[in-house]
């Protein structure tokens, strides 16, 4: 249900309250809402098909006196505006128009409630007249359009029924809420008689006079009904749709037919998804994904809450800035998703629940089942050589060792996030293979790990595999999955291939195989661990699996080297934004007669870099153009002068810039 549905169900139930109140009625008949033209639906259809927003059509709401003969009221509203001039009522027989109502005795008297300023008419109250309905039973059709007599239109028949020395209210089959859902529209209809059928017909089709859809023999009260929006035509545009419903009375003559006609708008709507490798200073992974006003932080990173993050890494209290990162994204409305129960991904999830910055929505977390299934081996204290004291500072020559129990800290954690979101009323769902959810314009999948599926105790290997889809637009993020469950991944057939990928397990080599690398294949990747923490290397040479992408036309991108770096996802085109450490490649995009430049457009790379361990090896050498042909109003590629345009090249070094031409003519 709609917003403007919820809104105009709660107001008319407090007149209703404030009415019985009063003793002026004991029953109030709410005929119905009925919205003819399309409410804003605040691109419920995600990234596939928009829908424009109209103005509310007018409601209508009836009320009569169940004791014995009296006036009529009607009341109608809109919210944009009603007219007196655009509220006509005609006379009907057996679901037909008639001719208008001009009687003096019909309209007793017209009422008027107006917004807040005085300046506008937002209901008007007809009461009939019982010397004009005389006691006996009437058919009445209405139509009513709003203040600025535009498409959105209530038009609806309705009978005034003499019964037992009182009137009663007998109603056409009527068309209530809508509601629009992955390219679907759903359609609630409503008789207390039954309907007969109910048919739609696309009045924007050559064939507008076959029905798409029919639906017959529908119980007493309501019914829904759902069809496609890909019925019609792809592109934007007006659409209308003509309804039209019969309800089942018993005699023919007593039928009414009810037809409507609605409007709605088809528009592109572009997709739009920033994904944020934050640079959080510490181990692990924090990952910003963002669309629509929603946010999700996919992992948290580490900080010294026990002992190996602490004594083994070094990482010091406060030393993880997430908290201070999403607080310069702006965020306020937030989700957390956990990919794996591993401290460098947990560790600041209590924190930011608690921090009072930000909203929090929704907890993805995955299932502890299989850390309690591995318990007998993942409850052991393993020992790990202390290399920093409690205060951060290195030790020069190590020799005492720290004990550290990987699921006794991972049930820590867990118990903490179930007691706050407990405390704050905040929902945990729990995903697993083909766990889909959505944030914004972006739709996530999980693909992995499958159910039963076994990788002993590593728990790495049983992180979540998401799958992250905007538009035509892919990215995965696979934890910290290493060979053994890529291999999985191959093996399952599964479709991994994306534009964008997070490198599993911060980048190193124990993942990212070539052949899962060449699955994937991405435009851009990016890894998520710090080459130097504390000046303690832990990174790059044979840890390093960046050669792995060689093969691969992919720009890459580091955390430490390039800061936080941002990927703007709007429509198919991806941009992206590193923090610092970045050379440029700049287009102008030229009139192929004139020379004069149209537009220009920017893309930063990540500049040359060398394997400490290895200073042979060179990474990121090249970078590689994507979406760089654009649209430009009355232009069209130039083919030809373009021939020679390469949209690929060696790698520039830091606040370098290289300027490249493309030729558009008219």
């Amino acid at each position: 249900m709609t917003y403007g549905s919820l809104y105009m169900i709660k107001k008319i139930k407090n007149e209703v309250i404030k009415i019985k109140e009063k003793n002026i009625i004991k029953k109030i008949f709410l005929s119905f809402i009925i919205f003819l033209s399309l409410i804003s639906f605040n691109n419920i259809c995600k990234a596939f098909t928009g829908l424009s927003s109209f103005n509310n059509s007018p409601r209508m709401i009836f009320t009569v006196n169940e004791n014995k003969y009296d006036d009529v009221k009607i009341q109608f509203t809109d919210y944009s505006g009603l007219s007196e001039s655009n509220i006509k009522f005609y006379t009907a027989k057996d679901g037909k128009q008639g001719s208008e109502i001009s009687d003096s005795k019909f309209i007793k008297k017209i009422e008027y409630i107006r917004d807040n300023n005085k300046n506008r008419i937002n209901s008007i109250i007809y009461t009939i007249s019982d010397n004009y309905l005389n006691k006996s039973s009437k058919e009445f059709y209405v139509i009513v359009g709003d203040a600025n007599n535009s498409i959105s239109k209530l038009e609806t028949f309705f009978r005034i029924v003499n019964k037992d020395k009182k009137y009663t209210i007998d109603l056409s089959p009527r068309v209530g809420s809508w509601e629009i859902n992955n390219n679907n529209i759903t359609i609630d209809a409503c008789d207390y008689s039954g309907i007969n059928y109910v048919k739609l017909y696309d009045l924007n089709s050559s064939n507008s006079f076959d029905a798409i859809v029919e639906k017959n023999n529908l119980p007493k009260g309501h019914s829904t009904i759902s069809f496609s929006i890909n019925k019609f035509a792809q592109k934007n545009g007006v659409y209308r749709i003509k309804v039209i419903s019969q309800d089942k009375t018993s005699s023919n003559k007593n039928k009414l037919t009810s037809i409507r006609t609605i409007q709605f708008g088809i528009s592109e709507v572009t997709p739009e998804l920033d994904i944020t490798n934050l640079n959080i200073g510490v181990a692990g992974d924090a990952v910003l994904l963002q669309s629509r006003g929603k946010a999700l932080l996919m992992d948290s990173g580490a900080n010294d809450e026990s002992s190996m993050p602490k004594y083994y890494w070094g990482i010091k209290n406060g030393q993880n800035k997430v908290i201070q990162e999403l607080q310069k994204a702006n965020v306020t409305n937030l989700s957390i998703y956990l990919s794996h129960w591993h401290c460098d991904h947990f560790d600041m999830i209590p924190e930011i629940m608690n921090n009072n910055t930000f909203k929090i929505e929704n907890i993805y977390l995955p299932e502890f089942t299989y850390m309690d299934n591995n318990k007998k081996l993942l409850d052991v204290n393993k020992e790990y050589l202390k290399k920093y004291d409690q205060n951060g500072n290195k030790i020069a020559n190590p020799t005492e060792k720290i004990k550290y129990n990987y699921y006794k800290d991972a049930k820590k954690i867990y118990d903490k996030i179930k007691t706050i979101a407990k405390n704050k009323g905040i929902t945990i769902t729990y995903l697993k293979y083909g766990s889909k959810f959505s944030l914004g314009d972006a739709n996530i999948k999980i693909l992995g790990p499958k159910p039963n599926q076994s990788f002993s105790s590593n728990i790495n290997n049983y992180s979540l595999v998401a799958m992250c889809t905007v538009g035509d637009i892919r990215f995965l993020s696979a934890g910290d999955i290493e060979k053994e469950a890529e291999q999985s991944l191959l093996n399952s057939n599964a479709d991994i291939s994306a534009d964008i990928m997070k490198l599993s397990h911060h980048g190193i080599n124990t993942s990212n195989t070539v052949n899962f690398l060449k699955k994937v294949n991405p435009k851009y990747a990016f890894y998520t661990r710090n080459d130097y923490l504390n000046n303690n290397k832990i990174g790059l040479g044979t840890w390093n699996s960046i050669s792995n992408l060689d093969t691969l036309k992919t720009n890459l991108y580091g955390r430490t080297s390039n800061g936080t770096v941002k990927f703007s996802i709007k429509g198919n085109e991806i941009n992206v934004t590193p923090e610092k450490n970045y050379y440029t490649i700049k287009i102008n995009y030229v009139d192929s007669n004139t020379g004069k430049v149209l537009k220009a457009k920017t893309h930063k790379f990540h500049v040359e870099s060398k394997d400490n361990y290895n200073p042979k090896n060179n990474y990121y050498t090249k970078y590689y153009l994507y979406n760089y042909k654009i649209n430009i109003s009355g232009y069209k590629y130039d083919t030809t002068k373009n021939k020679d345009f390469k949209s690929s090249g060696k790698a520039l070094q830091k606040g370098k810039s290289k300027t490249l031409t493309l030729y558009y003519k008219k």
